[in-house]
C-alpha cells in the first residue's frame, strides 16, 4: 500500500560527513533523496503485480505463440512456439475433455523454448481414435512427457493411437511416447508410430507405440546422438497376454549414450507364450558402446561398423 521507491544513482553527489563513527549526507543531498521519493508517490509509480497468465486458443490467437502461457490449445490447427514460458500442457488437438475427431494435430516448438508440463500432438479422453499427429521439438526443454498421439478414459478403454510422429532434436524431456492407449478390454492398439531423437537428452524412457491392453506394431524408435536415461521400447503392452508385438523397430546410432537402458523390440509385463512376437529388429547403426541389456529382438542388423 506505500509507496515505489526507486532505486537512486548518487553520482557526482556532495561529499558525506563522518559522525559518531557513521556516515551521514548533507542537508542539500538528503532533501533531494526525499524529494525524488515523493515525486515518485505523486506519479503514481507502485510496484505493480505480475500480469496472471492465460491459455492461448488457435485460431482465434493466432498460430504463433511466443510468450508466457498456462496452456496452449492448436484446436486442429498448426501451431508453432517460437520461445517463451508455458506453465502447464500443450496440445496440438484435443484436450482432457474432448471427444472429438483427434487426428491431424500438428506442434511444432522452437526458439529455446520452456514447457513445464506435458506436450501431446493429439489427446482425446473418449473412446476415439488418435493417429497421424506430428510434434517436432528443437531446441527446447520439456520438463514432463512428449506424445505423439494420447488416448485414455478411465483406464477402462481407448482408441487407437497410430501413425504419430515425434522429432526431438537438441532438446530434452522425460519420456517420449510415438502412441500411448491406456485402457483395458482389448480396446487401444499403439501402432505404426514413429519416434526420432537426435542429439537429445531423454531423462527417463523412450517408447515407439505403448498400449495398455491391446497391440503394439510396427513402431520405430531412432536414436542418433543422445542419451537415453531410462529403457528404450519398439512395442510395449502393459497388461495383456493375447497381444501382438511385431515389426518393432529400434535403431541406435553415432554416439548414443544408452549405458543404463534396457532394449526391447517387444515387449509384454507379462511373460506368456501367447504373446504374439515377430520381425522385431535391432539395428547400430555406426554405433559402439554399452546398454544395460537386449531382449525380444528376432534380427539384429549392423550398419556402418567395422569388426
Amino acid at each position: 500500500g506505500g509507496n515505489y521507491v526507486p532505486v537512486i544513482s548518487l553520482r557526482n553527489s556532495p561529499p558525506v560527513t563522518k559522525m559518531g563513527g557513521g556516515f551521514i549526507m548533507r542537508k542539500s543531498l538528503t532533501y533531494k533523496v526525499l524529494a525524488a521519493v515523493l515525486a515518485a508517490g505523486s506519479l503514481g509509480l507502485y510496484a505493480a503485480a505480475p500480469a496472471a497468465a492465460k491459455d492461448f486458443n488457435a485460431p482465434e490467437d493466432g498460430t504463433i505463440v511466443n510468450g508466457k502461457f498456462d496452456n496452449v490449445y492448436g484446436n486442429g490447427t498448426p501451431i508453432t512456439i517460437t520461445g517463451g514460458t508455458i506453465d502447464g500442457d500443450v496440445f496440438g488437438v484435443g484436450d482432457e475433455s474432448y471427444t472429438g475427431d483427434a487426428s491431424g494435430g500438428n506442434v511444432t516448438i522452437n526458439g529455446n523454448a520452456t514447457v513445464t508440463g506435458n506436450v501431446f500432438g493429439g489427446y482425446s479422453d473418449s473412446k476415439i481414435d488418435v493417429t497421424n499427429n506430428y510434434v517436432t521439438i528443437n531446441n527446447s526443454t520439456i520438463s514432463k512427457n512428449v506424445y505423439g498421439g494420447y488416448s485414455r478414459i478411465d483406464n477402462t478403454a481407448s482408441g487407437n493411437t497410430n501413425g504419430n510422429h515425434v522429432i526431438i532434436n537438441n532438446s530434452s524431456a522425460r519420456n517420449v511416447y510415438g502412441g500411448y492407449s491406456l485402457g483395458g478390454n482389448k480396446n487401444g492398439n499403439a501402432d505404426g508410430n514413429y519416434v526420432t531423437i537426435n542429439n537429445s537428452t531423454i531423462n527417463g524412457q523412450v517408447r515407439g507405440g505403448y498400449s495398455d491392453d491391446a497391440n503394439a506394431n510396427g513402431n520405430h524408435v531412432t536414436i542418433i546422438n543422445s542419451v537415453i536415461k531410462g529403457n528404450i521400447y519398439g512395442g510395449h503392452n502393459g497388461g495383456d497376454a493375447n497381444t501382438e508385438m511385431k515389426g518393432n523397430t529400434v535403431t541406435i546410432k553415432g554416439y548414443s549414450d544408452i549405458t543404463d537402458a534396457r532394449i526391447y523390440g517387444g515387449y509384454c509385463y507379462y511373460e506368456n507364450p501367447q504373446v504374439q512376437r515377430g520381425d522385431n529388429t535391432l539395428i547400430l547403426d555406426g554405433w559402439s558402446g554399452t546398454a544395460e541389456n537386449i531382449y525380444y529382438f528376432e534380427n539384429i542388423e549392423f550398419k556402418n561398423t567395422t569388426f
